[in-house]
């Protein structure tokens, strides 16, 4: 707090700055330039602090306290470093032409359309639309329904008038992004996490959806028309319920049943769950067990998300990650390392959470960010 304060005091606009954070607007425009801070040479500076007072205390006091003073320090220089890098970076780029402020690229799409966008649309006819770029409004229409964005992370689908049945045929893609909500003209609802992908097929009385990785699902009940999602493992059909269904490529499958009714099918296999269940889906077939906690199924889903692992092998967290953070993993020496058992907020920057779980992992792995790589390596051999 001493540095922090003679830090505000060097000028008015250290002053001002922390009062500025009251202003949730501009403090939501410009937590974005966290994204541009240089964390390596941020990190080296700490570090050599750090190794500075390890030189000058030893000895001095006791190790336990001696190794909190070092926290202490380092959680200040932390705190001054962002908030310097901030002020600097708010008010010399606020002199620049028109004052913009620059907007960080997260990841490149691969679609047909040029640019960088994180939730992609695309109909029957090939058309694709970045929903994450298109303002509110009328997005698409076809000869039966209109598709509308109502929010920056909503999309609706509405009948036209005098419009019985409605054929969809539609995906929508997401990257690094939080929830993306689908509404479908019966009223039935999804709820598509990161990395993942929905293709909507309604038609002839059906309501069949095609999924690639995670999503929530809140179906209306309608005994004549059958609801059902379809993934590379399991065939889950539905009448009126609501449950989560995971499936990405690297992972064994999950379907989490909150309340009504689901049967779940794996290779001509069938389990029917009951609300509070869960079946996984692996190389063995359907295993049904009671679901332990809901939140931490759903933990992408909530409004700060985060990742919450139970006694999880380091491979399958870091799988998790690197998904989130659209990053690769090199790991050649198939190192396995320790169970990781923990809450990461999703907000946090890739470095902070590898960090976290090196600390962990301090005798089994060692791991660190190459560009857009996680490395892992055993122990020994890197530090």
């Amino acid at each position: 707090m001493a540095e922090l304060r003679d830090w505000q005091a060097r000028s008015q606009d250290h002053g001002a700055l922390p009062e500025k954070f009251r202003d949730l607007d501009w403090l939501r425009e410009n937590l974005r330039q966290l994204e541009n801070v240089p964390t390596d040479r941020m990190w080296d500076l700490i570090r050599d602090r750090i190794a500075l007072d390890i030189q000058n205390e030893q000895q001095r006091t006791p190790g336990h306290l001696r190794r909190l003073r070092q926290w202490v320090s380092y959680a200040a220089a932390v705190l001054v470093l962002i908030i310097g890098w901030l002020a600097y970076k708010h008010y010399s780029t606020g002199q620049q032409k028109g004052g913009e402020l620059p907007m960080p690229i997260v990841a490149k799409s691969s679609g047909p359309i040029t640019g960088n966008h994180q939730v992609l649309l695309t109909l029957a006819d090939g058309t694709v639309v970045p929903l994450d770029q298109v303002p509110n409004g009328k997005v698409a229409e076809t000869a039966d329904f209109i598709l509308t964005k109502t929010d920056s992370d909503r999309l609706e689908y509405t009948l036209k008038p005098g419009v019985n049945e409605t054929a969809i045929n539609s995906r929508v893609t997401t990257g690094h992004t939080s929830p993306f909500h689908l509404v479908f003209p019966d009223g039935s609802e999804a709820m598509l996490s990161y990395g993942s992908s929905l293709s909507t097929s309604f038609h002839g009385g059906e309501r069949e959806l095609a999924l690639t990785g995670e999503a929530l699902f809140e179906t209306v009940k309608n005994s004549h028309q059958p609801f059902t999602v379809v993934t590379k493992k399991t065939r889950v059909e539905v009448l009126g319920t609501r449950f989560d269904v995971s499936d990405y490529d690297d992972e064994s499958g999950a379907v989490s049943l909150f309340s009504g009714a689901v049967k779940v099918t794996h290779k001509g296999e069938s389990k029917l769950l009951k609300p509070a269940e869960q079946a996984l889906v692996g190389k063995e077939g359907v295993e049904v067990r009671r679901m332990g906690d809901s939140l931490s199924v759903l933990s992408w889903a909530s409004k700060d998300p985060y990742f919450h692992f139970e006694n999880a092998e380091l491979n399958a967290v870091i799988q998790r990650i690197a998904r989130w953070h659209q990053v690769k993993i090199y790991n050649p020496d198939d190192v396995k390392g320790a169970p990781i058992t923990g809450i990461f907020r999703q907000k946090e920057s890739l470095e902070a959470i590898l960090g976290m779980i090196d600390r962990v992992e301090r005798g089994y792995a060692f791991l660190k960010r190459k560009g857009d790589t996680i490395l892992v390596s055993p122990a020994m051999a890197a530090r």
